[in-house]
């Protein structure tokens, strides 16, 4: 799960569901989220703001400021505070 995180490249961002399917649970987006909150801190090598929720909008159970940081790597969010997935999503 944290290799395929690590592999999205920067200014672009993954889904939850496609972290789960990556680690072969696809049903398991929930647990990803979950698993990246409680297992993640701000100092981690892992570039947990570039996963975001199935819709392009941020998860408040993310710690730190993750807007800011997909920002300062050239992700948008449009006037919902979503990030358009066709422009700035990765599929590997």
């Amino acid at each position: 799960m944290w290799t395929f995180v690590r592999a999205t490249p920067r200014g672009c961002v993954v889904t939850y569901g496609q972290v789960a399917e990556a680690a072969g649970s696809p049903q398991a987006a929930q647990a990803v989220g979950n698993a990246m909150a409680i297992a993640l801190s701000n100092d981690t090598d892992v570039p947990w703001q570039r996963v975001v929720r199935w819709d392009g909008s941020i998860s408040r159970k993310v710690p730190g400021d993750q807007r800011k940081l997909l920002e300062a790597e050239g992700v948008s969010f449009d006037e919902r505070g979503r990030i358009d997935l066709d422009k700035f999503g990765w599929t590997p």
